[in-house]
């Protein structure tokens, strides 16, 4: 009987020493989900807000969007061309914003220097095709990494419009 109490008792101290182990790690993995998190929320927000520059400075120079058949993906200099092209001349004509509401993230995983998300949302604003007030809904696919430790987004690919 004494045995068993004393097994018993072991058990339970390596059990508390692995519990205390594990917390700190938990409380990180916490600590990143919610960054990538708010990263994620400000890069679609600086969008809705024609702020390119800020959108910009979230997204890695080692970018490449996905391949598409034959075509290679954009590459950060290209990506960069197209949307200040199409978005900041247009938002100058216009002076609309978009507004976002309901973001939900579908899918994050976080695992050290690396991040998958997925992120769901409506947004409502001026549409430059029919020149009115106009609605949607979007889901964005992003890998992100950490380059001298800050998330950047290395591929970006809208997967419903």
């Amino acid at each position: 009987m004494k045995m068993r109490k004393g097994v018993l008792f072991l058990l339970f101290v390596i059990m508390v020493q692995l519990g205390f182990n594990i917390l700190p790690a938990l409380s990180q993995t916490e600590k990143e989900s919610r960054e990538v998190k708010n990263f994620i929320k400000n890069f679609i927000e600086d969008f809705a807000r024609f702020d390119l520059d800020s959108a910009f400075s979230k997204i890695s120079t080692n970018y490449r969007g996905p391949s598409v058949g034959e075509t290679p993906g954009l590459d950060y200099n290209t990506l960069k061309t197209l949307l200040i092209n199409n978005v900041k001349e247009e938002s100058k004509k216009y002076k609309k914003k978009h507004e976002i509401y309901n973001l939900d993230f579908l899918k994050l995983i976080v695992k050290r220097n690396h991040a998958i998300v997925g992120v769901a949302y409506r947004w409502k604003g001026f549409n430059f095709e029919t020149k009115q007030e106009d609605s949607g809904f979007r889901i964005h696919r992003f890998v992100l990494v950490k380059e001298n430790g800050n998330w950047k987004i290395i591929r970006w690919t809208q997967v419903a419009q």
